[in-house]
């Protein structure tokens, strides 16, 4: 497995993700607005807990990456299930570009014929995976965690355990964006930190720093800002490791710049 070559895509309306709730509103909410609504209408009362949280849902979709792991599907030997995969893959990429839910709806029923006939359980992962990134780009995120939560409950069936490495750091993501919407922040803070150290331990500084951001963003939902700044602070030291010619960079400096504008908030708010 090509540990080098993965990707982050914001698959449609990913992570759709980010409601009954008990947050920190009056904590989160001046440097969230500030941040990403400097030149919108006027903002919704700060007790408005749906405008809260459309608010992350805008910020996490861009860092929270739904991430595809493909599991050898590209040379499944099965011809049904490649083909299928082909398709599915092909009409999730142009539901992405179109924001068309018809085609993710259609690419769904492709991952869904594929499953069954799935050749190992990296495969079926990786179905479980793609197929919760069109559930999760038409707004269904409850499906989407139930995808991603059956990949991960596979990744503990494959052995060697160090080759479902990936795909369970892939998951573990994933359930975190599925889960970033107030009332949820305490099941996504646990899901971030598991990813946090499974993408260390596979190498992966990007994805390791972008999940140290999204768990400084939710301690600031919590009110803990103290916390808060030091995930920052981790976020910034692993991205700065990566060297220009990685291929993470980019993805690595827009992180860095987020960062550096929450931080200035966070200072002014204090």
């Amino acid at each position: 497995m090509d540990l080098s070559d993965p990707r982050f895509i914001g698959a449609g309306t990913a992570a759709s993700i980010f409601c009954a709730v008990v947050v920190a509103v009056e904590i989160i909410w001046k440097p969230i607005r500030g941040f990403l609504h400097r030149h919108d209408p006027p903002p919704a009362k700060k007790t408005d807990t749906d405008a809260l949280s459309q608010q992350i849902k805008d910020l996490d979709r861009r860092f929270i990456r739904v991430e595809r792991y493909l599991g050898g599907l590209p040379e499944a030997k099965n011809p049904t299930v490649r083909a299928a995969y082909e398709e599915g893959y092909r009409l999730q990429e142009e539901g992405d570009r179109a924001q068309d839910a018809g085609k993710h709806r259609k690419a769904i029923e492709c991952f869904s014929r594929a499953i069954p006939l799935a050749e190992d359980d990296l495969q079926r992962v990786a179905l479980h995976l793609v197929r919760g990134n069109s559930y999760d780009s038409i707004g269904q995120t409850r499906k989407a965690e139930s995808e991603y939560a059956q990949a991960l409950s596979l990744c503990e069936q494959v052995s060697p355990p160090e080759d479902a490495a990936w795909p369970r750091a892939v998951a573990l993501m994933n359930l975190a964006a599925s889960n970033l919407y107030p009332g949820a922040f305490r099941k996504a803070h646990g899901y971030l930190e598991q990813a946090v150290a499974a993408y260390r331990e596979i190498g992966r500084p990007s994805a390791e720093g972008i999940a140290l951001l999204s768990l400084a963003i939710v301690n600031l939902a919590f009110g803990e800002t103290a916390k808060a700044t030091e995930y920052f602070r981790l976020a910034q030291a692993t991205l700065e490791k990566i060297e220009a010619d990685a291929k993470d960079y980019d993805i690595a400096q827009r992180a860095l710049e987020e960062i550096g504008a929450w931080q200035r908030d966070v200072q002014t708010e204090g």
